[in-house]
């Protein structure tokens, strides 16, 4: 009986339609969100780093503090958003959310392991991994077929 608990506990109850708007709302700010994790947020560190070093005039430890301390709180918030867009998810299509549990907390028979990969993943964890592999390709794109010519001179 306590097995069925667990097991049913990630399981979706289905609203067919009832949400569909907000449901594609969130998916089109879950991308945006994680497309700019891997592009905007670092380009915007850039550009404040820039400033910095402009007002100086020349490199400094500044800039570069500057840009890492703003690439370090841009992903901090970018990925809180992504939390809370995935919990708003969860909640529109009608899924539990698990209970958290430190990992020095579980039990070392592992029973709870096979129940823990049932569960089938998000969309908003979907759109993360995509947005991943899509940066990571076009990264390859770019290093193997357009920087090498570059790098050799």
């Amino acid at each position: 009986m306590a097995r069925d608990r667990y097991v049913n506990a990630g399981r979706v109850r289905r609203h067919e339609g009832r949400h569909t708007p907000t449901r594609i709302v969130l998916g089109i700010l879950t991308t945006l969100i994680s497309v700019n994790m891997w592009t905007g947020g670092p380009l915007f560190a850039l550009w404040v780093g820039s400033r910095v070093q402009a007002a100086i005039g020349q490199l400094s430890m500044t800039a570069v503090g500057a840009t890492v301390g703003v690439l370090i709180v841009e992903t901090f918030v970018l990925y809180e958003l992504l939390a809370v867009l995935s919990a708003r998810y969860d909640q529109v299509i009608g899924r539990t959310r698990r209970r958290r549990q430190a990992p020095w907390m579980k039990p070392m028979t592992g029973e709870r392991r096979s129940i823990e990969k049932a569960r089938p993943p998000t969309a908003v964890e979907k759109i993360v991994v995509m947005s991943v592999v899509a940066a990571v390709l076009c990264f390859e794109l770019w290093f193997f077929f357009f920087a090498h010519y570059k790098l050799l001179q």
